[in-house]
């Protein structure tokens, strides 16, 4: 069975810039585990490869923020380190997909977007198939216990 899950983001209108970006993001669920994440971003007048590029690492990003990455605390002290932080390895991301949708106009916001809609489609789409909570990152759900085990 698969769950899948839209949502979008976007970072407003800059008076300045005009229309600054919009994003969407589709996660696909099979098995608990994530199959595929899709997200398209706005595209203004910078070059669509490195824009699709931009989109895609802010895919890991909002998967990472959907169910592992937290900044840990000790004594009022910020732990940065990598694997405190919950960083979500290359190894551990699933299939991504970046599109991008030319707009016109001057160059837009793309990560930004991206993050928030991929992050907000992963709790929906978890949120479609188990009760995980409503905060995140979404640590005890079977999308994060998975994700390590499925792509090693």
């Amino acid at each position: 069975a698969a769950a899948l899950a839209l949502a979008h983001g976007g970072i407003g209108e800059d008076p300045e810039r005009g229309d600054a970006g919009w994003a969407g993001a589709v996660v696909e669920l099979r098995g608990g585990e994530i199959a595929r994440v899709t997200v398209a971003a706005a595209v203004g007048g910078q070059d669509a490869f490195l824009a699709a590029r931009l989109a895609e690492g802010a895919a890991h990003m909002g998967v990472g923020i959907a169910l592992s990455e937290e900044v840990v605390h000790h004594d009022a002290v910020c732990d940065g380190r990598f694997r405190v932080l919950g960083v979500l390895k290359q190894k551990h991301t699933p299939p991504l997909v970046a599109l991008t949708v030319a707009r016109g106009g001057t160059a837009r916001e793309v990560s930004e977007p991206a993050v928030a809609a991929v992050a907000a489609a992963v709790a929906n789409a978890v949120g479609a198939v188990e009760d995980a909570g409503r905060r995140l990152p979404l640590k005890g759900s079977g999308a994060a216990r998975e994700i390590g085990r499925a792509h090693v």
